[in-house]
Parts: structure tokens; sequence; C-alpha cells
């Protein structure tokens, strides 16, 4: 897709100042177009450096001996990492409660987190993988720029005048078309930098088999004796 949409910038940016290729006429933009794609050469490679940008996310589940404070106690610390719980789901009670939350944190306090969490029980899975989209953000910021290029050349040609209305519809056709595109690739970008600003976790906690839950003495009123619970 990408070399097609370059093709048409170059098909576009090529007309002269009349506005129209020689032999042709604005409807034979997108024909011109598709018929230069096809010509294009499917192997050719631009050497580009390209910075890394990697998406984190993994996976962990912990055991422990009591959820007491430990789901709040992870929240502080996620926020204090400069990141925020998405999800937190706690069920069951105290012999056999389980919890699982999301975590949004930026990459470089994962282990930190981590590292917390195998401090506060046992670590019986854990995954973390980074992919690297750095390809897929160049190409996508490349091909914005290439079709807001011919957008802009075809508001030129609208702007000279002196075209039919079949050509003013067909170039409207066009602009609106590369419209739609800009506006999707540029919405996959944000999702892409959002992903690599901040990893994704999913934390699962549950009780460790086995175990004992202690009981406590609590007092009322009255001539009441204290009672076990």
């Amino acid at each position: 897709m990408r070399r097609r949409l370059l093709s048409f910038a170059v098909v576009v940016l090529s007309l002269p100042a009349g506005g129209c290729a020689a032999g042709g006429s604005p409807r034979a933009l997108a024909r011109s177009a598709g018929d230069v794609a096809a010509a294009a050469d499917p192997g050719e490679v631009v050497a580009t450096a390209i910075p890394e940008q990697l998406v984190i996310e993994g996976t962990v589940s912990v055991e422990v001996e009591s959820i007491g404070g430990l789901v709040s106690g992870l929240r502080t610390q996620v926020e204090a990492a400069g990141g925020r719980v998405i999800n937190e789901e706690v069920s069951g009670a105290e012999p056999s409660w389980s919890a699982r939350i999301k975590l949004r944190i930026p990459p470089d306090h994962v282990e930190e987190i981590v590292a917390w969490l195998e401090s506060k029980g046992d670590v019986i899975d854990k995954h973390i993988s980074a992919t690297d989209v750095s390809r897929t953000l160049f190409d996508q910021q490349l091909a914005i720029g290439n079709q807001r290029a011919a957008l802009d050349r075809l508001q030129a040609l609208l702007a000279q005048g002196g075209l039919t209305m079949a050509d003013v519809l067909a170039i409207e056709k066009e602009m609106t078309r590369l419209r739609g595109e800009i506006e999707q690739l540029e919405g996959s970008t944000r999702f892409l930098k959002d992903r690599v600003a901040l990893a994704t976790l999913d934390i699962s906690l549950s009780r460790r088999a086995g175990a004992v839950t202690i009981a406590t003495a609590k007092g009322y009123p009255g001539a009441r004796f204290a009672a076990l619970v």
C-alpha cells in the first residue's frame, strides 16, 4: 500500500503547472497511479536508520500467604512509578481469594514492579516480551507524509480552476479517500506510540496452597466473651 500511495504522489506532483499530464486529465490520476505502482520494483529497499521502538507486554502469576494490603500496595507502587491500574478484579473469601490486575507502567519500571511482586510471594509464572514496532511506525509516518503531499497537490489542482464538473468530482472523490486513509493511519500510529510509551502487565494473585489462616480475637461490648474469627 505504501508503494502504491507513493507512486500516486509521484504522478500528482509531476504534473505541469496547467494541472493535467500531457494527453490526460485529472480523472486519469488514479489510473496512472495504479500503473506506476504496478511497475515499481517490489524489492527496492531504502537504507534508513530507524530508532528502536519496543512494545513491552507481560504476565506475572504470584502465590502469596494473604491478600492483606497487597492490592492497594501494588497500586501505590504503580502510581509512584508513573503508571496506572486500568483493571482490577478481586474475588473469593480469605481461604480461596484471587485477584487479577492489569497495569500500564513506563517500560523502565517493569523490572522494579516485578521485583516488588517477587518479594511478596512466589512467582509461579512470568512471561515478559518486547516487540520492536519501529519499522511499522516508520512506514506509517512515511505513508502519511506521501498521502498529505498528494492531497496538497490535488487541492492545488482544484484551486487552479478551469476544470469540468466530472474532473472536479473525480478529484474530490480521491481527496476524500486520501483523508480517510490518513485518519486511519494516524489512529494506528497513536495507538502504537501509546503502547510503546507504557508497558502492559497482567498480574494474577492467588493464595498459596496449604496456607493457614491465623485466627484473631475480636472483642464485643457487654458481657459477651471474646470470639475467635
